[in-house]
């Protein structure tokens, strides 16, 4: 999707990002960009929504699992 941006992010027990997974490896996906939702009215039910990856961008925990290829392209973690 044009503007989406994508990855899949090594997370700890926190919740709070650790690294970029390399290619290849299983990790929480993670999207930003301007067609990601603002957040919930309720500020409770953003706890664990929103991630910090260093680089000053809003990123959304799909709370999913892949895995990125070296073309770019995701798949499903199995």
């Amino acid at each position: 999707m044009p503007l989406q941006a994508m990855k899949a992010v090594v997370l700890d027990d926190a919740g709070t990002w650790m690294r970029d997974c390399a290619a290849g490896e299983a990790g929480v996906l993670a999207i930003g960009g301007p067609n990601v939702f603002a957040g919930y009215l309720d500020p409770d039910q953003d706890r664990g929504l929103w991630l910090d990856l260093g680089d000053g961008r809003r990123w959304m925990n799909t709370g999913d699992l892949g895995r990125q290829d070296a073309d770019g392209y995701f798949y499903p973690s199995t």
